[in-house]
């Protein structure tokens, strides 16, 4: 009786830890989180292995067994450049700022899904409505700044800590780029990446109210989501579009989405900034900072100059800020780069960078496994009509737009960011206990 009362207080406190963590992600002020996040990284920790003790025990843990072993066999796997790291604290610190809360998510989001789908999808539709509304009210943040051109959190105490801010809403006669809570605006539209695709479950799943507030928070999240202007984001929404459409097989809906893309992206080469960002050129080619520019060239070369002297271990986890003089451009710059701009700014460059070829590769196959499990998912709740696959098929695509965006930047350094990715991966390993197959 006792072990029951302590595993339905395990539960409780794993559904609200993961709505306050969702609600402190989407709007406390970044440099507040980055000051309380070693705490949440040890409560996370500390939660998820009294929930392994407690409720594992008892209800089968939320996560496939095999599937647990691949997560802790590739954290593993990519810990060890901390060993050949120049400064080993801090890629310490950072691979257990990566790993501990990254695990724990995944595993207490899966357990949270479990219960949603014992609880005959209530839970489930709580956590969807949950993330729209939050997504709505960041846009609708979003759409006040680029308004009034003035942020309530980041124009007050925090704008001093916030050059993103100045420079993208304060810039004087420019186009407001919006940040809303999220501290640039690639986060921004990152964030936005992850709440809509479970806007779109509250509008097509739910009914009445709730229904109109999937449907809003869609629109006004997709217009912000534009302003953003954030290459990387709209490329991760395309990707979005295109995999939704080929799942439901609506390859008429793609083919129009591809030309009205196609066009409007051709159109704004003629506009000015920051439109232009959208053309081919701004894109594909070497304008600005696209993806052939000397800006993203010089920064794979300089990936590529690591892995030659580094191949097997990289230099270690954050340090392609410590040493990236070393590698970028060597000799042909007399002056260290500024801070800021001390990135690969592609999260697969600093991978590459930081844990060597091997930790690519086994990223690249987590990814692929991750896939693998959506599609076999989706697949197994489609065939029962079962409203839970439309829920996964959520996950999944918010899955695929952040795999995408942060091909744009850094983005499992930003811990909002990983942490929404971690809760995506969360609801797509969830039901492996429900399936068939490894």
């Amino acid at each position: 009786m006792m072990e029951r009362g302590i595993e339905k207080t395990i539960i409780m406190m794993v559904r609200g830890t993961w709505f306050a963590l969702l609600g402190m992600i989407f709007f406390v002020p970044v440099p507040f989180i980055d000051r309380v996040y070693p705490y949440v990284t040890c409560y996370l920790f500390f939660l998820l292995i009294a929930a392994f003790v407690v409720v594992g025990r008892h209800g089968g843990f939320p996560v496939r067994k095999r599937t647990i072993v691949v997560l802790v066999a590739s954290l593993l796997g990519l810990g060890i450049n901390v060993l050949w790291a120049q400064e080993k604290s801090i890629a310490l610190r950072r691979y257990c700022f990566l790993v501990l809360p990254g695990l724990a998510v995944v595993v207490l989001t899966a357990l949270l899904f479990r219960q949603a789908r014992a609880r005959k999808q209530s839970l489930m539709e709580q956590m969807a409505v949950f993330i729209s509304i939050c997504g709505f009210l960041v846009a609708g943040i979003g759409v006040i700044e680029f308004l009034t051109k003035t942020n309530f959190l980041y124009g007050a105490g925090f704008s001093s800590t916030n050059p993103f801010y100045t420079r993208y809403v304060l810039s004087p006669g420019g186009f407001v780029r919006p940040i809303a809570t999220q501290f640039n605006p690639a986060c921004l539209g990152t964030c936005l990446l992850f709440s809509l695709p479970f806007s779109f479950f509250t509008a097509a799943e739910m009914k009445g109210f709730f229904r109109w507030t999937g449907i809003l928070s869609a629109l006004l999240s997709f217009f912000v989501l534009m302003l953003t202007f954030s290459r990387g984001s709209l490329i991760g929404f395309a990707a979005m579009v295109a995999v939704y459409c080929v799942i439901k097989r609506k390859m008429k809906m793609l083919l129009l989405f591809s030309a009205v893309a196609v066009l409007l992206s051709w159109c704004a080469h003629a506009l000015p900034y920051p439109f232009v960002r959208l053309s081919p050129q701004w894109i594909f080619g070497n304008g600005g900072t696209g993806m052939v520019s000397a800006y993203r060239v010089d920064r794979a070369k300089a990936a590529l100059t690591v892995i030659t002297e580094h191949p097997l271990t990289g230099i270690g986890f954050d340090h392609v800020r410590i040493r990236f003089d070393e590698f970028y451009l060597p000799g042909k710059r007399t002056e260290p780069m500024d801070y800021e701009h001390r990135i690969m700014d592609n999260m697969y460059l600093t991978i590459l960078a930081e844990a060597g070829i091997p930790g690519l590769i086994i990223v690249i196959m987590l990814l692929v496994y991750i896939i693998k499990k959506a599609v076999q998912s989706i697949a197994y709740y489609r065939a029962r009509d079962d409203s839970a696959g439309a829920f996964v098929l959520a996950g999944f695509l918010a899955f695929v737009g952040l795999s995408v965006a942060m091909a744009g930047y850094d983005m499992l350094y930003w811990v909002c960011q990983y942490l929404y990715y971690a809760v995506a991966i969360g609801l797509i390993l969830a039901v492996q206990q429900d399936t068939k197959g490894p």
